[in-house]
């Protein structure tokens, strides 16, 4: 891997941790968040129903980036483990990298909604 793809990729886990850390300095009481729909999520297939719980997603992402922890239901082998051994490590790589780059984007935007709405609901407007 270059210098220039690596610090790339500390660049878009830097500004993910920075966004999310600033949305959990703003957000003083993330109780407030509970049953505020979220109004258009950038993921279709985002699991939160509400602002709560992609506050909660969102700081709990930045912990594991930052402390390597895998969540426990991650870190078994899945039973289709012929389909990743057939593919070649450097496409497997880059279609990972690829991916890591797109949900760090996404994460970083909904860290900025989550905070610029959270800001609105106290009317807090700067």
């Amino acid at each position: 891997m270059q210098a220039s793809q690596i610090n790339c990729l500390t660049t878009a886990m830097t500004n993910y941790c920075k966004a999310t850390r600033s949305m959990e300095q703003v957000v003083m009481f993330p109780s407030l968040l509970r049953d505020v729909p979220m109004e258009k999520p950038l993921n279709p297939g985002n699991e939160c129903k509400d602002l709560y719980h992609l506050y909660i997603k969102l700081k709990t992402v930045r912990i594991n980036l930052e402390h390597g922890l895998i969540p426990v239901e991650d870190q078994e082998i899945d039973g289709d483990i012929k389909t990743m051994t057939d593919m070649d490590n450097e496409g497997m790589f880059y279609h990972h990298f690829k991916g890591l780059f797109c949900i760090l984007g996404q994460l970083v935007q909904e860290s900025n909604i989550l905070t610029n709405k959270y800001k609105d609901l106290i009317g807090n407007h700067h």
